[in-house]
């Protein structure tokens, strides 16, 4: 069959760090540590070595089909079932595409695969990053001496079992996080926010001139998701990543394995979901915020409620906002809720249990009671965006477009 590639799928909780596959690796691409697997993707060559040196079958070997129509039309019916798809859509075109291509060539339909066994997740062999070759079939020696005639091994074929289940698309993402990383960062989330209430709320805060008021909720808030941000650089140094690496924040443009076009499509699909869930997203606030006027609650005064009495008024008050309000926190929050926490949860329960949770955990994360609607609208809508992109630029996209909203509100609107 015609593939792109063939990728790895890791699997740390069967690693048992004997050292053979760091050993086996020729380019020294492989650490291997107490709870991790890691890869260096740029260093890989996709020799295979380190899945033929591990005999805990914690290295495995995935193989993933070319996009495109003439690639999935070279797919043999026989090998439909080895065949690494991203959504029961892609393999039902795929199994169609091959069945059509064995008629056509003379040789008959085969019997169609069961879904449970065809249908695979391109989240399993994610983790490989974007290689650009197929792998050159490895040899060994039949008679001793190097020189004399060499067989090749036999390949290592991938087998459902060894690719990760459909609804875990967030590989992609990078590093594959425990639940003990999300109650981890989920620890300091709640660490950080409660300090930073308690000290906000203080009397000797209130009765500070203006400038004062603003010069303290602009450091309080700082070092709030400084330190948010400093867990999960640590986070991602504890898995052996970089920062970017960890959570796949890299330019589209980094993915020399898509053509340009494709790139460019990619990028504007995203860009219409996110402006189409914004809308959507906006319109569940307006209709909540509505219902609540007409039963009597009124949106209670808090600092929350209305940023240009955190920040004062003015142009200043307009920039602080957008720094702290409309970038980095939606940054931060996107990384932990959906860059951890949703990709953890989803891993073991799979996206929509994933998604509905973090919402969940989102929407309390504000604590504000008459922001839970809508908070809760925003978190679904921002983990199933960043499950269908695999990735968390169109989440923090729109993150950053919902904030910028609100904020032109409170400065924009009259009161």
């Amino acid at each position: 069959m015609s593939v792109k590639s063939a990728h790895l799928t890791l699997r740390p909780g069967r690693c048992n760090q004997c050292g053979r596959c760091v050993s086996a690796c020729p380019n020294d691409a492989i650490r291997v540590g107490a709870d991790y697997l890691l890869v260096d993707w740029h260093a890989c060559n996709q020799c295979c070595a380190c899945v033929e040196a591990c005999d805990q079958k914690a290295i495995e070997r995935t193989v993933v089909p070319l996009r495109s129509s003439s690639a999935v039309a070279s797919v043999a019916p026989a090998d439909v079932t080895r065949v690494v798809v991203g959504s029961r859509a892609e393999a039902k075109a795929v199994r169609r595409a091959a069945e059509q291509a064995a008629k056509q060539a003379g040789r008959g339909a085969a019997r169609p695969a069961p879904a449970a066994s065809r249908v695979a997740a391109a989240a399993g062999s994610a983790s490989a990053g974007g290689a650009t070759a197929a792998p050159r079939p490895r040899t060994r020696p039949t008679d001793g001496p190097a020189g004399r005639t060499a067989t090749p091994a036999r390949p290592v074929a991938a087998t459902p079992a060894a690719v990760a289940p459909a609804s875990a698309p967030w590989h992609v993402l990078g590093a594959t996080w425990t639940p003990a990383d999300a109650f981890a960062l989920l620890a300091v989330l709640l660490v950080t926010l409660v300090g930073k209430n308690a000290l906000l709320a203080l009397r000797a805060v209130a009765l500070m001139p203006a400038a004062g008021r603003t010069f303290t909720r602009v450091g309080v808030l700082g070092i709030y998701y400084a330190v948010q941000v400093g867990a999960l650089v640590l986070l991602a140094g504890r898995h052996g990543c970089t920062f970017a690496d960890a959570f796949g924040l890299k330019r589209t443009g980094d993915d020399e394995s898509r053509p340009a076009a494709t790139e460019r499509s990619s990028v504007a699909a995203s860009a219409g979901l996110t402006i189409a869930l914004l809308l959507g997203v906006e319109v569940v606030a307006i209709a909540y915020g509505l219902m609540a006027q007409a039963v009597g609650w009124k949106q209670p005064i808090t600092l929350s409620a209305d940023v240009s009495t955190v920040f004062g008024g003015g142009g200043l008050g307009l920039l602080l906002s957008v720094l702290l309000v409309a970038l980095i926190a939606p940054i931060a929050e996107e990384l932990a809720f959906r860059g951890v926490i949703l990709a953890s949860l989803g891993d073991r329960w799979g996206a929509w249990p994933a998604i509905a949770i973090s919402a969940v955990l989102f929407a309390a994360y504000h604590v504000n009671l008459w922001l839970f609607v809508p908070m809760l609208a925003l978190g679904g809508a921002l983990g199933w965006l960043t499950v269908e992109r695999r990735s968390l630029w169109p989440a923090i996209a729109l993150h950053v477009l919902y904030n910028s909203v609100a904020i032109a509100a409170a400065f924009i609107v009259p009161r």
